[in-house]
């Protein structure tokens, strides 16, 4: 919907977004984002303008969307490689890098699996848990891997380890 305003006009739009499971049909994620853009004082509103005004506001409201939606498109790789630096620090090497949008100060959480045997059934499962351990993304990121450094205690961290990237507002598109 187009509205006037004083200082111009103002481009007002819904956009609703949904995560479906495609094996059941199941909504998993579902959230209505509204949002606006004014467009400028113009004499004659052109299609030019609305659609440009349409495209703005919907990419404000995916601004907001990211956080959200990130939990369900989250990168995951593993720990290549643990070494010490220089200054005594542990570091790690993870199998993302460049190609996978990494920058330098992208934050990282450790994984690790345990598995868990139903008394009942005897039914074996594995569950997936954070180790409270991060790793930040240092200035040396190749296009396939990137180093970080292990902030926290990283005394049990494994080569091949679980990681996946925090998402953060501005980190996932």
């Amino acid at each position: 919907a187009v509205a006037n305003a004083t200082d111009g006009q103002i481009v007002d739009i819904s956009l609703t977004i949904k995560v479906l499971d495609v094996e059941n049909g199941r909504v998993l994620f579902s959230e209505n984002y509204e949002e606006n853009h004014n467009v400028g004082k113009v004499e004659k509103l052109a299609f030019d303008h609305i659609i440009g005004g349409i495209k703005k506001a919907a990419s404000n409201a995916m601004e907001d969307a990211k956080v959200s939606l990130g939990q369900y498109f989250t990168s995951r790789g593993y720990v290549r490689a643990l070494r010490g630096d220089e200054d005594g620090n542990l570091i790690a090497q993870v199998s993302m890098g460049r190609d996978d949008s990494i920058k330098e100060g992208d934050e990282f959480v450790v994984l690790a699996l345990e598995e868990s045997v139903d008394s009942i059934t005897s039914e074996k499962s594995c569950g997936v848990y954070e180790t409270g351990v991060t790793l930040k993304a240092s200035d040396q990121i190749g296009q396939k891997s990137a180093w970080t450094v292990v902030e926290g205690d990283g005394s049990d961290i494994k080569v091949n380890q679980l990681v996946k990237k925090k998402v953060e507002k501005k980190s996932l598109f």
